[in-house]
């Protein structure tokens, strides 16, 4: 058991430096921001509001209906969040991750927040995320994005933000040639690629 609680993660890189975290380290993170990101999706689902119809329109070839109708959006333009204590336990573990302020939406398990006025594009990227959440769970989601996160040291290598990244790329390339966001997360997960 003691063994067990040392083991240390073999990370391919030097993102951390001469400090790889311990598995214990890594769950205590993990649980950190699961607990964050459904307090901010209970925060702001009272006040966010389901997705335009059009918008559900242009997306209902590629997402079932089911995310459509569940995931809510809310603008926090005015608003400065601060930053949550998981970010701040990884910058202590020697981890650096952007300030949740720069980016243009963060997803909320069903709950999509915006800073700036997003595009469809940027829609599309977050619902991506919603079908990862509802696939593998709050937990499973958040475990697999920190562990990514802290394997590769980036926010652009870590497997679920890639996915979401060639997904709405796809989309991008031609809207009219539909696909199933569905069954692309489905072979991610089954392949084990996150």
């Amino acid at each position: 058991m003691e063994s067990h609680m040392r083991e240390v993660l073999n990370l391919d890189n030097t993102a951390l430096g001469p400090h790889p975290l311990t598995e214990e380290q890594i769950t205590e993170v993990v649980e950190s921001a699961a607990g964050y990101i459904q307090e901010q999706r209970e925060k702001y689902h009272v006040k966010a509001e389901s997705l335009p119809f059009g918008e559900m329109n242009n997306f209902n070839k590629f997402f079932p209906q089911s995310i459509l109708r569940m995931t809510r959006f809310l603008s926090i333009k005015n608003e400065k969040s601060v930053n949550p204590p998981f970010l701040t336990r990884l910058t202590e573990m020697g981890l650096q991750y952007a300030d949740m302020n720069s980016f243009t939406a963060t997803t909320f398990n069903d709950v999509v927040v915006y800073r700036k006025e997003p595009t469809t594009q940027i829609l599309f990227h977050e619902l991506v995320h919603v079908m990862q959440c509802q696939e593998l769970g709050l937990k499973g989601f958040t475990d697999k994005y920190i562990r990514g996160l802290i394997r590769t040291g980036s926010y652009e290598k870590i497997p679920l933000e890639i996915q979401a990244y060639e997904l709405d790329q796809k989309y991008r390339a031609d809207p009219s040639i539909s696909f199933s966001v569905r069954a692309e997360v489905m072979s991610s997960i089954t392949g084990n690629q996150y």
